[in-house]
């Protein structure tokens, strides 16, 4: 009787005889016998197939390996070594027919590594796969970009990942409906994992952008991605001090879900305005310090407390430069009783001194008279040539994410759910069907 390894390693040993695209269609088809397969085995053929640079069938061989879970990371240095063997196999020329299955190989390779820990151990081996795949062709996005940005975000090292992120927003919203390395949960997935990674690296315009896109995907509901992204966009855009409104070009399922599942940071918001505001500061103290206690644990659940206080911080810094539009002079001594915004744990004068030696606040200490003198800063007139280039910049997106919107709105897939949904919404016309698709990888499958 012919075992599962050997009818793979027969439709393997067709490498160079046959076209690539029936190699590969052979090896699918043989792929599902293997899953009783012995991984010593899988090991032994993996390197026969090395050796004799028949990249496709190790490709295949990999995969049915790296599905069989934790148990292959027995030996985690023989496994990476092994996995890059596989990617030195691989020619250029054979990633065409190899695509999809290549991606999906190192999608649950990056997957296997971030659910045992060994993130960090597969960044550059997921780099290398990515510059295999796009042939080294920078803003060519893919669903490995995702796997990559997850591998950083686990690992804690950005570094790798902004390479990645500088890419062109037009070429993804017009490429993401055709492209068949790209589809929609990991275009969602790419920016919200890299406004992720400019938050740690406090990068905030550049979170805002991609955080920004990510909430205004089209989209037939607001997925569990989508609110976690305007989570973080409402926070990071009080930081940079604009409004957290959403653009008119976003979707009406975003728009219905947004009040109901982000309530608690648009509180943060109104407080925030308060402050700049100038409204009592008591008040506003008061109103940040109980919306803090009550809503202390979903701030930890959603992972955003520490961009919370950061809010915090800098709703302190905005009232310190107040002082400094207020009074020319002013006693340290009395800054706390002016500064009344900062809770008992905060030292209103150190934080003033912080501010001006950091440049934040425009002024100078006088050690003699313990005193802090503000300079008179003129108001920095508004640059019309800017203003207008800004205002041509989201004409021109505008048209963009139109024409992307159009191009879904003919899309077949989108047509079907559509219609699917019109189905739905005549028996609850209200009901906001929200997905719950995590803020991880895709899982694993054949």
């Amino acid at each position: 009787m012919v075992s599962p390894m050997q009818t793979f390693m027969g439709a393997a040993n067709q490498y160079g005889n046959v076209p690539l695209k029936d190699i590969c269609d052979a090896l699918k088809k043989a792929l599902p016998t293997l899953n009783k397969a012995n991984v010593a085995d899988m090991d032994k053929f993996i390197e026969v197939l090395v050796n004799k640079n028949n990249g496709v069938g190790a490709c295949f061989l990999l995969h049915a390996k790296i599905k069989k879970g934790p148990e292959i990371l027995f030996d985690r240095m023989l496994f990476l070594t092994q996995v890059n063997k596989v990617l030195d196999a691989i020619q250029e020329s054979e990633i065409e027919h190899l695509r999809e299955r290549f991606a999906q190989t190192f999608t649950d390779f990056a997957l296997l590594l971030v659910e045992n820990g060994m993130a960090l151990n597969g960044i550059n081996l997921l780099r290398k796969a990515l510059d295999l795949m796009t042939a080294n062709v920078k803003g060519t996005i893919t669903n490995l970009h995702t796997a990559l940005l997850g591998l950083c975000l686990a690992a804690n090292r950005f570094d790798a990942a902004l390479d990645y992120l500088n890419v062109n927003a037009e070429a993804v919203f017009m490429n993401a409906v055709s492209n068949r390395t790209l589809d929609g949960y990991s275009t969602l997935l790419f920016f919200y994992y890299g406004g992720t990674i400019y938050i740690a690296l406090e990068m905030w315009k550049e979170a805002a952008f991609f955080l920004q896109m990510a909430v205004c995907l089209p989209a037939l509901s607001a997925s569990s991605i989508m609110i976690e992204a305007l989570k973080k966009l409402i926070l990071v855009n009080l930081l940079l001090d604009r409004p957290v409104q959403l653009p008119s070009y976003r979707s009406a399922a975003i728009q219905r879900a947004a009040q109901s599942k982000c309530e608690a940071y648009y509180r943060v918001a109104i407080v925030y305005n308060d402050v700049c505001n100038r409204k009592k500061a008591s008040k506003s103290k008061r109103s940040f310090a109980a919306l803090f206690e009550k809503e202390r644990a979903k701030f930890k659940a959603d992972k955003n407390f520490g961009l919370v206080h950061k809010v915090y911080e800098n709703a302190l810094l905005v009232r310190a430069r107040q002082l400094s539009q207020t009074f020319t002079r002013l006693k340290l001594a009395e800054v706390p009783k002016y500064l009344e915004f900062a809770d008992e744990s905060v030292n209103s004068s150190k934080l003033l001194t912080e501010c001006i030696e950091r440049g934040q606040v425009s002024g100078r200490l006088d050690l003699d008279t313990n005193s802090v003198f503000f300079d008179e800063v003129a108001e920095t007139p508004v640059d019309s040539s800017r203003l207008e280039e800004a205002m041509q910049n989201c004409v021109f997106l505008s048209d963009i994410l139109y024409k992307c919107h159009r191009e879904m709105n003919l899309h077949p897939t989108y047509l079907q759910k559509s219609y699917k949904k019109a189905a739905v919404g005549s028996v609850n016309q209200y009901m906001v069907n929200m997905e719950d698709e995590g803020v991880v990888a895709p899982s694993a499958s054949s």
